[in-house]
C-alpha cells in the first residue's frame, strides 16, 4: 500500500449563480476603469471595496484532502482446461506461472491477481462450451476499478472460445498479454463422438460416428489412427478417414 498524501487546493463555491457573478464583475470592471478615466478621489479604495465584494460573493474555500493510493493490480489467468493436459503444456504453463507471479510480487505497489479457467459442463451428457477465458478474466475484475488494472496476462494454449470481437472489448481493462504453451508450429486435432449407442450386445459390433477436426493447419489431414480401449485394453485399431467418419467395432 502506498503511503497517504495531503493535498490542499483552493476552490470556489460562488452565493451567486456564476453568472451573475461575471456580469457584475464586469460592472465594477467598468466603474473603475471609467474612475481611473475621470482620475476621481479614491478610485484605488472604491476598486479595492468592489474586489473585496466580489471575493466574498465567490467564497474562496480551502480544501485540504487527505488521499490513501491504492495498489496496482496484475491479473494472471492460468488456462487450466483440457487442451492444456497435451503434451507438456501443462508442465509448461505451471512452470511460467510461478515464474511470472514471482517477478510480479517483486513489484513495488503491485498486487497479483489469479484467474483459474476450467472447461465448463454445459449438459448432463457432459459435453463441454469450450474455454471461457475472457468470461473469467470479465468476473473477477467486476468489483475493481479499471484504473487500477496494471495488465492482463493469459497462459494458455491459445483455444480460446470466448475472444471478443474488437480490440477495444479486449482491452476494456487495460493491456492484454499472452504466454503460449506448447510447440513452434503445433497443431491440434479433436476426435468428437458425434453418434454412440446406448447399450451394446454381447460378441455384436457397435458403431460409432467420430468426427475429425484439426486447427493449426492449412490444408486439414485427413485421416487418423485411432485406438478403442475397454477397461484399460485395446480392443480395436483404425484408420478413420474425414470422409468417412463411420468407425465400426
Amino acid at each position: 500500500m502506498r503511503e497517504e498524501s495531503v493535498v490542499s487546493s483552493l476552490d470556489f463555491s460562488p452565493y451567486v449563480p456564476l453568472d451573475w457573478l461575471t456580469i457584475l464583475a464586469l460592472i465594477c470592471l467598468g466603474i473603475f476603469l471609467f474612475a481611473l478615466w475621470r482620475r476621481g478621489r479614491g478610485t484605488l479604495l472604491r476598486g479595492t471595496l468592489m474586489a473585496l465584494l466580489l471575493l466574498i460573493l465567490a467564497n474562496p474555500v480551502l480544501l485540504t484532502e487527505k488521499r490513501k493510493f491504492l495498489d496496482d493490480i496484475a491479473v494472471i489467468v492460468l488456462d487450466e482446461s483440457n487442451s492444456q493436459k497435451i503434451g507438456r503444456r501443462g508442465e509448461t504453463a505451471s512452470a511460467a506461472y510461478s515464474d511470472l507471479k514471482s517477478e510480479l510480487e517483486a513489484i513495488e505497489n503491485l498486487n497479483v491477481e489469479t484467474v483459474i479457467v476450467k472447461n465448463k459442463t454445459t449438459s448432463l451428457l457432459g459435453d463441454e462450451d469450450g474455454t471461457h477465458a475472457f468470461d473469467a478474466r470479465r468476473e473477477a475484475l467486476e468489483n475493481i476499478p479499471p484504473d487500477r488494472i496494471a495488465a492482463t496476462i493469459f497462459i494458455t494454449d491459445g483455444q480460446i472460445h470466448d475472444v471478443p470481437e474488437t480490440e477495444g472489448e479486449a482491452k476494456e481493462a487495460g493491456p492484454v498479454h499472452f504466454l503460449l504453451t506448447g510447440e513452434v508450429d503445433e497443431k491440434d486435432r479433436v476426435l468428437r463422438v458425434v453418434k454412440a449407442p446406448t447399450f451394446g450386445i454381447v460378441n455384436q459390433p457397435l458403431q460409432f460416428v467420430i468426427k475429425i477436426e484439426d486447427f493449426g493447419v492449412a490444408e486439414p489431414i485427413r485421416s487418423a489412427r485411432v485406438t478403442i480401449a475397454q477397461d484399460g485394453e485395446e480392443v480395436a485399431r483404425t484408420w478413420l478417414k474425414s470422409d468417412r467418419n463411420l468407425f465400426s467395432i
